[in-house]
């Protein structure tokens, strides 16, 4: 019986992601507008938003506490070093903003990764 109704609720969100784009059409959102400077001022596809807050935002939030976790653990080498406030933006700041502080189903320059360049 549990297993069934597992099998249902698997099936009724995949057909709710999946088959969102083919009901409503593509409304020309991009994940990364600025990256080309094109604004668009679509809305996100509901199988976008429903993913983000459904998978993306229980993520954010369990790398936050993690991250926080982390962040405790190490404050007695990044002290000394003075490195403690680039840990706490890499290890807590920057996740939780993702989670927190960004519109859902859109991307956040403030909160990109920038690799070991520091670069785009």
């Amino acid at each position: 019986m549990k297993r069934n109704r597992m099998i249902l609720i698997f099936g009724i969100m995949f057909i709710c992601v999946w088959a969102d784009p083919a009901l409503a059409g593509d409304v020309g959102y991009r994940f990364r507008p600025s990256k080309f400077n094109l604004k668009s001022d679509a809305l996100p596809r509901s199988g976008i938003v429903f993913f983000d807050a459904v998978v993306g935002r229980p993520l954010g939030l369990a790398t936050t506490i993690a991250g926080t976790g982390i962040y405790v653990a190490t404050l007695p080498m990044t002290l000394p070093t003075g490195s403690a406030g680039e840990a706490g933006w890499e290890l807590v700041a920057r996740p939780g903003g993702w989670t927190f502080v960004r519109p859902i189903a859109e991307e956040d320059d403030r909160f990109d990764e920038k690799g070991l360049t520091g670069g785009p």
